[in-house]
């Protein structure tokens, strides 16, 4: 007998085949003044076993006209686009892209269950690490797993420490990629 599912349908991929499970790391909040955070982290990814990242530039108009003033953290970028992260710009993509930054849109694939970690208050980082553990056991057989970083929760060492242990976790089964190559991946597996 099958079982009913009182929401309706999913709204995420099907339950995947072996190999057809994905984890997303993104760092959003990228700046100037952000990129030494963003660096520790890729860092930090690339020892846990995730070569590539989705880096989300500050989602302000003037964030982007900041980078373009800034030549070292330009050919900064730059470095990384070309090492295969991937930058995305909710606004002003066509600039970096003419400044010589490939970069795309936020536009996601699929909706994915995310795991975002909290530094707004002591109560925040506090509950922060039990809510993200708590996030990935419920989205465990999900097909997508996102994992959400910004640069002041790499400096809290409670969210740091949850942080590479969820990414650790989900590294067992799931391939690392940027939300490009997951749209690519989604894309060819629905024709």
């Amino acid at each position: 007998m099958a079982i009913h599912n009182p929401v309706g349908p999913s709204r995420f991929p099907p339950e995947p085949s072996a190999g057809k499970r994905w984890l997303v790391v993104s760092f959003h909040g990228l700046a100037p003044h952000t990129q030494r955070p963003c660096q520790e982290l890729l860092l930090q990814l690339t020892e846990l076993g995730v070569p590539r990242a989705s880096l989300f530039v500050a989602p302000h108009r003037q964030a982007v006209e900041s980078i373009l003033e800034r030549p070292f953290f330009l050919r900064w970028l730059r470095s990384q686009a070309a090492q295969g992260h991937e930058v995305v710009a909710p606004e002003g993509a066509e600039v970096l892209a003419a400044a010589g930054v490939p970069a795309c849109r936020a536009e996601l694939p699929v909706a994915a269950p995310t795991i975002a970690f909290s530094t707004r208050s002591f109560l925040h980082r506090a509950v922060s690490p039990l809510m993200a553990r708590a996030r990935f056991a419920a989205a465990r057989r999900r097909a997508v797993l996102h994992v959400s970083v910004h640069p002041d929760d790499l400096y809290e060492r409670r969210l740091r420490h949850a942080f590479v242990g969820v990414v650790r976790k989900a590294l067992v089964d799931r391939e690392p990629v940027t939300w490009g190559e997951l749209a690519r991946a989604v894309g060819s597996s629905q024709v």
